[in-house]
């Protein structure tokens, strides 16, 4: 894993030139208030740079700051996507029927059983021949993986549960699944398992193996568009990302303090030593997989550990 570079705190978080002058301001301790200058308007924008008492220049915040500035605005985006991905799920079920009682409805067909469902996915699964978006949430049977065969000139994209992961059957089928050339991502809360096909048909099945087929166009396309507002969603991961680790309490204790403030303030806090508290920061990173404070943050707020 690469060491995080101490002398760059904002490298990759904004533009190269608003890096390179909160830089200069860090080792000046200031510099002109040219807010026509795009550095220092994203600078201001962003607010990690203040102007002076006389407005004649820009001051820097210190770097704890920017950094929980940079987390909580990193935060802001990913509750906006979430919120984004559940009003797709209730524009979604106010579409659907809500009791169909057997009867079939314009464009809707209810499946009473696996076997109903599995029949109508083998049907359509190989049928595809430009985009298929698929969900399964782990409770009953899949209805992706019943099907061996797929058409290979279309677009795969497939959601599993990140508790796929933990199993060995499910890990063999996530794997599998990226084998065949399926695109494939992780998400802890899937609420139905669906089979997408080409924008015009789709079949819905919840965990008690019953389901709809779906070919009216205005639920088709609400459909789709929630498919991918959690594909995009920073909730859902790519395989390698959702084993879960877990932190040890003192690693929890100590990344709910790493963006108020550096090793040797969480050190004085916690009555720890430097060294422990590095430690300990080291080892967060491991779990994370990140080489940064920030990065760290993004990543223990799309698990929903800060």
């Amino acid at each position: 894993m690469d060491v995080p570079d101490r002398s760059r705190p904002l490298a990759g978080l904004v533009s190269q030139d608003a890096e390179a002058l909160f830089l200069r301001m860090l080792a000046s301790g200031h510099a002109p208030a040219d807010t026509r200058a795009p550095a220092a308007a994203e600078l201001l924008d962003l607010g990690l740079a203040v102007y002076s008492s006389s407005g004649a220049t820009l001051r820097p915040v210190d770097q704890a700051a920017a950094l929980r500035l940079l987390l909580e605005r990193r935060q802001h985006e990913l509750l906006e996507q979430q919120r984004r991905v559940l009003d797709g799920w209730t524009r979604l079920t106010s579409l659907l029927p809500r009791d169909l009682g057997g009867r079939v409805c314009e464009g809707v067909v209810p499946l009473e059983s696996f076997d109903e469902v599995a029949a109508r996915t083998a049907e359509l699964y190989p049928s595809a021949k430009q985009h298929v978006r698929g969900t399964e949430t782990g409770d009953g049977p899949g209805i992706i993986n019943e099907v061996r065969g797929q058409a290979r000139a279309a677009r795969f994209r497939i959601i599993y549960p990140v508790t796929c992961v933990a199993t060995p059957a499910g890990a063999r089928i996530i794997e599998d699944s990226a084998a065949s050339g399926r695109q494939v991502r992780l998400r802890r809360d899937i609420p139905m398992k669906m089979l997408h096909v080409d924008d015009e048909v789709a079949l819905i099945s919840g965990a008690r193996s019953t389901g709809y087929l779906v070919q009216t166009p205005s639920i088709v396309s609400v459909l789709a568009e929630w498919f991918d507002l959690m594909w995009a969603d920073a909730a859902t991961i790519a395989p390698g990302g959702g084993d879960e680790p877990a932190l040890t309490p003192a690693q929890r204790t100590v990344l709910r303090l790493m963006f108020a403030g550096d090793d040797a303030a969480i050190a004085r806090k916690l009555a720890l030593s430097t060294t422990t508290v590095r430690r300990h920061v080291k080892a967060i990173y491991q779990v994370l997989g990140v080489n940064s404070r920030f990065a760290a943050g993004v990543a223990a707020a799309k698990r929903g550990w800060i």
